[in-house]
């Protein structure tokens, strides 16, 4: 069984305390707290699972209705695929924060960013280099930047990849600006680098990051400070061209 905590506050499975966006796998009669310390639990199966649910290369489908498992059902959109084959997928998001705004995901069933070992580098290569070829190329006229959220909001791990335009309906308040504007955005070179050198990216999970959220809006094209979102969204008309 593959258990992720959604929430902020701590769980406990078995010995190992979880935080948000962490995740384990375990086995039938794992105990668990829901809150850790709290609501102790025990984890029962009565019949195995059908094999391709638990196979991690099989292609993720969409586990229930709750908006974190929203990816799921973004792969098998047509009218949102760019591109897919039978490692990896780019998606159009949902609710776009630029002009431009896409989605990598691998098809293996990967939860988030801290799932990923040294045996991924080669798929976050391949995130990378597909990037770059079905859409950075394929809009010239648009400057782009590829990476991670710190703190993942949704299941399947995925890489961003966003025009710096930020001319959007979508884009709507602070947390949505400093997401993608600060260190709270992990870029793909720094997800590789520590891939190659740690074997994973845990040091990019720490509490300092959800409050990177709150930080004062700065423009990421210059050093213009505004007051709030409407004024941020008025400033950055100036920086569009044409």
């Amino acid at each position: 069984i593959h258990c992720q905590i959604l929430g902020y506050n701590r769980s406990k499975i078995n010995d190992k305390t979880l935080g948000h966006c962490q995740s384990v796998q375990v086995k039938a009669g794992a105990k668990t707290d829901l809150l850790e310390g709290l609501y102790e639990h025990e984890i029962s199966m009565e019949s195995e699972p059908e094999t391709e649910w638990l196979s991690p290369k099989s292609p993720p489908k969409a586990q229930n209705n709750h908006w974190s498992q929203g990816l799921y059902n973004s792969m098998q959109d047509p009218g949102l695929v760019v591109f897919k084959d039978d490692q990896i997928c780019i998606v159009k998001d949902r609710y776009p924060k630029a002009k431009k705004h896409f989605l990598v995901l691998p098809i293996e069933r990967i939860t988030t960013l801290y799932d990923l070992g040294a045996d991924h580098l080669p798929l976050v290569n391949l995130m990378v280099k597909a990037a770059r070829e079905k859409i950075v190329l394929n809009h010239p006229e648009f400057t782009f930047k590829m990476g991670f959220h710190a703190i993942p909001s949704m299941a399947q791990v995925h890489m961003h990849v966003i025009s710096q335009d930020f001319d959007s309906d979508c884009l709507k308040n602070k947390k949505h600006w400093n997401s993608f504007n600060t260190d709270y955005f992990i870029p793909c070179e720094k997800v590789l680098d520590l891939l190659k050198t740690c074997g994973n990216v845990q040091n990019c999970q720490n509490g300092d990051k959800k409050d990177l959220l709150g930080k004062d809006l700065v423009c990421n094209q210059c050093s213009f400070k505004p007051k709030n979102m409407p004024d941020l969204k008025k400033h950055l008309k100036t920086h569009l061209k044409g």
